[in-house]
Order: C-alpha cells, then sequence, then structure tokens
C-alpha cells in the first residue's frame, strides 16, 4: 500500500504539486491544508481541503507524508521550522523530469514538468525545481530556494539558499550567486 501525501497550501503551486503526485503515483494523495480556505473546499480534481493548517497534528500518522506546497520562500521556510520535528517530508519529482542517476534531492524538494538536473547535481532541502528548468551537471542548488519556469543553471555553478530566480533567467556556467 503506498504511503498518504497532504499538500500544506492550496493555492496555484499545491495544484501544480498535486499534479505531480497524482501523474507520478508514488503516494497516494489525501488532500490539502490551508489557513485560508475551509474543509471540504474542491481545490483540484476531486482533492479537497481534509482540515485546517492549525489542526495538522490530527493527520500525523506512521503512513502520511507531507509537501510544502507555497512558493514563497520565506512561508515555506516558517512553516517548515513550525512543524520540522512533528511532520514526515516527503519529495515530490514529476515523471517528466529528467534527474541524473548521482543527483542528490533535499527532502521537502519538488522537481516540476521537464526539469533537468544533470550529473553530480545536488538539490537542497525545501526547493522548488519549477517546469523546464534545467540544472547543468555538478551544480549546488541551496535550501529554500526556487527556480522558477524556465531557469538555465550553467555547469559548475553554486547556488545560494533562499534564492529565487526570474522567469527564464540564465545563469552562466561556474557562476557563484
Amino acid at each position: 500500500m503506498k504511503e498518504g501525501i497532504v499538500i500544506i497550501g492550496a493555492g496555484g503551486h499545491g495544484k501544480v504539486i498535486a499534479d505531480a503526485i497524482v501523474k507520478a503515483g508514488q503516494y497516494n494523495l489525501l488532500g490539502f491544508v490551508d489557513t485560508k480556505l475551509p474543509i471540504g473546499t474542491t481545490v483540484f480534481g476531486d482533492y479537497k481541503i481534509i482540515e485546517t493548517q492549525d489542526n495538522i497534528a490530527s493527520l500525523i500518522n506512521d503512513s502520511t507524508k507531507f509537501i510544502i506546497g507555497i512558493g514563497n520562500n520565506e512561508v515555506r521556510s516558517k512553516i517548515y521550522t513550525q512543524f520540522a520535528n512533528s511532520l514526515a517530508w516527503a519529495t515530490v519529482n514529476h515523471p517528466s523530469a529528467v534527474i541524473a542517476r548521482d543527483v542528490k534531492i533535499g527532502e521537502g524538494s519538488v522537481l516540476l514538468a521537464n526539469a533537468v538536473v544533470n550529473a553530480s547535481s545536488t538539490i537542497g532541502q525545501f526547493t522548488i525545481v519549477d517546469s523546464g528548468v534545467i540544472v547543468d551537471h555538478e551544480c549546488a542548488i541551496g535550501s529554500f530556494s526556487h527556480l522558477t519556469i524556465g531557469t538555465l543553471v550553467g555547469s559548475n555553478s553554486k547556488l545560494k539558499s533562499n534564492l529565487k530566480t526570474e522567469l527564464g533567467q540564465i545563469i552562466k556556467p561556474f557562476t557563484e550567486i
């Protein structure tokens, strides 16, 4: 039986993660928690708000993981800090993502549709590698970062934590930012 997964955050980014979860088939998507939408609100397909974020503890068990579906780096970091010691975190990879076999991906991170991460690269914790992003070989991407749609990261680059790139940004090889 597959582990269950709950998405924290029911906005646009949460929906994109839900799509990746459903298509990958690794987890059984249980639904969403949110701070604003009431329980029972339909968010994506048949998936609904199943609990408020304030009562997330009621969903904790040995067979449920959580993923933060919020694009804002600072908010994602705050949620992680709030629940760091109580929730089991998942990593989600869209089935169309191409990931080299020796890539290391930190917990809580998501690699979305058509993302490419090449050999000997590392992706930090709770980082978003958005649709169409290419991370070339031997790159290090910090935690709580967001590589936005279409970002191209040249080989041997090192990107700090909490970084947010611009749409389609090109980062030249051997860059440290």
